[in-house]
């Protein structure tokens, strides 16, 4: 990289400047790397830098080594790139103008003001500059110590004549910057913060090498990670930091990328006894898990690492979603058919529909830790997005048993319509809607009073429910109508309605909101529904393989 000394013929710098000591501290060296260069020298460039934050300290230096000014760079050192930087080490004025006008340096810096003018003047203004005078073809200096501004004026305000000197502390570049990929929709990043006067981090985000970077989020000082969502899978994304408080912001981490994972829907197939993997880049199945008997229920864990599923009524199975195959397999109550993991992914919560009960199952052991007891026949499940309560609709009791995750207690039961089968939770957390299958209503509950509000009439037996994760619309299944109604959330009120296979059953939207996909059980098909169209754009056929699709699950 090469770094271009603004002198001005040595105006900018102390007249008896013999030479010029240039060190280069920051990410990736362990010591400083050092040059010293004649006065004459313009330009000075450093081979086989690492790459990373940097800082150049330049010093000017008399003919016997004593330091006559300072100044200092920050930069950044990228892969393919060479790096300039200027640097100015003081200012110089004429009898009618400063030059520069404005300059900015860092604490502790010693400044040189030099007078190329035909007359002495006196610098006054502020304190620091104390009237002090200047001969002609002379200059003075002056340390910076503590950050401000600080007019400097030729002589008197009077005379118009001024330059502004900006002391400011911008924060250093944060530095480690590393990328992960979450499953096919997210990348954690994580930084270590080497300021310790920022106001917080810019987080900026391009998509793919050739892309242009855009702030995506900020976070606040002493932050050092985030967590970004609603990514497109089978992508690569690149990442840069930096930090800023009042002053400025610092220069760049270096970037930093991660490439997310293709992004699968996983569909039991309650009559073939086996589990479809489709891809959706493709909407094609590129795999079957067997051996599962009477499978219903199916989750993706929130990493994307495994899947759980229901399997011979009584069991759940705990799925490697890199190999495709069962791990581990755990008993529960009777008649178990949908199930939830908590956003932590510690537990797995499975309604026992003739058991009248809740099982809950650590992923980590895959072991049952609770029972809970629930209404008559529960049947659907969701867990609110802050991991505190579960909701169970009781089909046979008519009400939604409300669970305290922490306790495994009931701490409410919400009258709902009878036979409420599909259960879902805003993002927000806000309220939660219970579809009743025989009464053909969708009842929102409010989350936070456990008050049931105004239903929702949609005819045709609707069976499940999924909400958009940018919480704009719910989709709800009418396995009796062969259809989907679309629920504007704002309204609380069904705004589409969109025909697909036979006998839908359970529903799931992609992380980014974009698609909706549905298991139509009699016609062994799985809808894929445009969310921004409302219409139908593939249907994918599972048999002669896959028969009686049921459940459905999508990695975040």
């Amino acid at each position: 990289m090469a770094f271009k000394f603004s002198q001005n013929a040595g105006k900018y710098i102390p007249s008896s400047t013999s030479s010029f000591y240039i060190s280069i501290t920051g990410e990736g060296l362990s010591s400083a790397t050092t040059q010293t260069v004649a006065y004459s020298t313009s330009t000075v460039t450093f081979d086989g830098l690492p790459l990373g934050s940097k800082i150049a300290e330049i010093t000017a230096l008399d003919a016997l080594g004593v330091t006559l000014s300072k100044g200092r760079v920050s930069f950044v050192i990228e892969a393919g790139k060479t790096t300039s930087a200027s640097v100015s080490l003081g200012l110089v004025f004429t009898d009618s103008a400063f030059s520069p006008s404005a300059i900015t340096i860092s604490p502790g810096t010693t400044l040189y003001f030099y007078n190329g003018g035909n007359n002495s003047h006196n610098l006054t203004g502020s304190s620091i500059f104390n009237g002090t005078s200047i001969a002609s073809g002379s200059s003075w200096s002056v340390t910076f110590s503590s950050t401000g501004t600080y007019t400097c004026y030729l002589d008197s305000t009077d005379s118009g004549i001024s330059a502004t000197i900006a002391v400011s502390s911008v924060p250093s570049a944060p530095s480690n910057l590393t990328a992960t990929a979450v499953a096919s929709s997210g990348v954690n990043l994580t930084w270590t913060d080497t300021s310790t006067n920022e106001t917080g981090f810019k987080i900026e985000r391009k998509t793919g090498a050739g892309g242009v970077y855009a702030e995506v989020a900020t976070v606040a000082a002493g932050v050092t990670s985030y967590g970004d969502t609603i990514l497109a899978a089978s992508t690569t994304y690149y990442y840069r930091v930096r930090a800023y408080n009042s002053f400025g912001d610092s220069d760049y981490s270096i970037a930093a990328n991660a490439s997310t994972s293709a992004r699968y829907v996983y569909v039991t197939n309650n009559v073939s006894n086996n589990i479809s993997v489709i891809n959706t880049a493709t909407n094609t199945v590129t795999a079957t898990i067997g051996s599962l008997n009477s499978t219903i229920g199916i989750v993706v864990s929130p990493d994307g690492n495994f899947i759980y599923a229901t399997k011979d009524n009584n069991k759940v199975v705990k799925i490697s979603t890199a190999t495709n195959t069962v791990v581990a397999t755990v008993a529960t109550g009777n008649d178990s058919r949908t199930l939830a993991v908590t956003p932590d992914g510690n537990f797995v919560y499975v309604p026992n529909y003739s058991s009248d009960n809740v099982t809950v199952i650590n992923t980590s052991t895959f072991t049952v830790v609770a029972t809970v007891s629930a209404g008559t026949n529960p049947f659907g499940i969701a867990i609110t997005p802050n991991g505190n309560f579960a909701y169970v609709t009781n089909e046979g009791s008519s009400n939604t048993s409300v669970i305290n995750i922490a306790t495994n207690t009931v701490v409410a039961t919400v009258a709902t319509a009878n036979t409420s089968r599909g259960v879902a939770v805003t993002p927000s957390g806000s309220f939660a809607y219970a579809a009743s299958w025989g009464f053909n209503l969708v009842t929102p509950i409010d989350t936070s009073t456990y008050v049931p509000g105004a239903s929702i009439a949609i005819a045709g037996n609707p069976y499940a429910i999924t909400i958009a994760p940018d919480g704009s619309f719910a989709y709800v299944t009418r396995s009796g109508a062969n259809k989907v109604s679309v629920i504007n959330m704002a309204a609380n009120a069904v705004t589409a309605e969109i025909s697909v296979g036979t006998d839908p059953r359970f529903i799931a939207v992609t992380p980014d909101s974009a698609y909706v996909y549905l298991a139509n059980y009699t016609d062994n098909t799985v809808s894929v529904i445009n969310t921004a169209t409302n219409t139908v754009t593939a249907t994918i056929a599972l048999g002669p393989a896959g028969t009686g699709p049921w459940g459905i699950a999508i990695t975040p």
